[in-house]
C-alpha cells in the first residue's frame, strides 16, 4: 500500500525523510508550547519557546555589546543552540530553513494544501521577486543596528514564529503586531510558497550568507545537463528556476528534491572544503 502511495504521488525516500525530521521539529516546539500553556514556566514549568529559538541568542549578543553587557551572558542551552546552528550553516548552508525550521515547515504545509484547493496561484513577476527577496537582508540589518545601538529587540514585535507557537497570545507577552504578521504570512502561504522565508525571515537572510561558503553545494552542471526544462516542473519550495541555476544559490533551503528527482543526475549536491 505504502509503495502504491508513493508511486502515486511520486513521493520518494528523500521526501519522507525531510517530513520525518520537519515534523519531528515541528512536534517538539509545540510539545514545549502546550507543557508551557498548561503548566507554565519556571523551574517546575516548561521552558520558553526563548530557549529553542537560535535567532534570538545571535540578536542578544549584539544587544550585549550595545549595552555594554557581558557578551555572553546567556543561558547555555541557548549558546550551544546558536553554535551548533552556525555549525550547521557552515557545513550545509540553509539546511535549517529547509529541514529543522518549524516555522518554515508550517509555511510549506500550507503551500500544498494551497496548490489543492487553490489552483490559480499567485506568480509574482520576477524582476519584483527577485527585488523583494533582498527585504530580508534589510529586515536583518535593522534589527541588528537597533540591538547594537539602542540595545532593543524590535523582532519581538515581528515574530511570527513565537505568535504561532504562542498560540497568538494564549500564554507568554505577545504584540498584536506579531499576531498581524504571522497571519499575514501564514494567508499568503496559502498562495506563495514560504513567503515569510523568500522575503521577511532575518534568520533565513543569515543562513543564506553562509549557501556560498558552506562547504556542501547544490548547482546544476551545465555540462551534464540536457536541457529537458523538466527541473521546471519540479516543486521547490523557495521558487528557484532550477533550469537556469548554474551555481549555488543563495536562496536554496537544500530540500535536495531537485537532486533527487533529475533523471539524468545534473544536479548535484557536492563538497567542497
Amino acid at each position: 500500500m505504502l509503495t502504491n502511495l508513493k508511486n502515486k504521488y511520486k513521493i520518494t525516500n528523500l521526501d519522507i525523510m525531510r517530513f520525518i525530521s520537519q515534523f519531528g521539529f515541528f512536534s517538539f516546539i509545540l510539545y514545549i508550547s502546550i507543557g508551557h500553556l498548561i503548566y507554565g514556566g519556571g523551574k517546575s514549568g516548561f521552558p520558553s519557546l526563548g530557549t529553542y529559538c537560535p535567532f534570538g541568542g545571535f540578536v542578544k549578543i549584539f544587544q550585549n555589546l550595545g549595552t555594554g553587557t557581558y557578551i555572553f551572558s546567556m543561558p547555555i542551552t541557548k549558546l550551544v543552540l546558536l553554535g551548533a546552528t552556525i555549525l550547521t550553516a557552515v557545513v550545509t548552508g540553509r539546511a535549517f530553513c529547509g529541514w529543522i525550521c518549524p516555522f518554515g515547515s508550517v509555511q510549506e504545509w500550507l503551500g500544498m494544501l494551497g496548490k489543492k484547493a487553490f489552483p490559480k496561484r499567485i506568480k509574482v513577476p520576477k524582476e519584483i521577486d527577485s527585488a523583494l527577496r533582498y527585504v530580508k537582508y534589510v529586515i536583518l540589518g535593522l534589527i541588528l543596528f537597533l540591538a547594537l545601538t539602542l540595545g532593543v529587540m524590535i523582532f519581538k514585535l515581528f515574530d511570527p514564529y513565537s505568535a504561532l507557537f504562542r498560540f497568538a497570545g494564549l500564554w507568554g507577552n505577545v504584540a498584536i503586531s506579531a499576531v498581524i504578521t504571522m497571519a499575514i504570512f501564514l494567508t499568503l502561504s496559502l498562495f506563495i510558497d514560504r513567503a515569510w522565508c523568500r522575503y521577511a525571515c532575518p534568520f533565513g537572510a543569515i543562513q543564506a550568507l553562509f549557501n556560498k561558503i558552506s562547504f556542501i553545494k547544490l548547482a546544476r552542471n551545465v555540462d551534464i545537463c540536457k536541457n529537458c526544462t523538466k527541473c521546471s516542473e519540479i516543486y521547490c519550495p523557495m521558487g528557484i528556476e532550477i533550469s537556469t541555476l548554474t551555481e549555488t544559490s543563495a536562496e536554496c533551503i537544500r530540500c535536495l528534491r531537485c537532486v533527487d528527482k533529475c533523471n539524468f543526475d545534473a544536479v548535484k549536491a557536492r563538497i567542497e572544503v
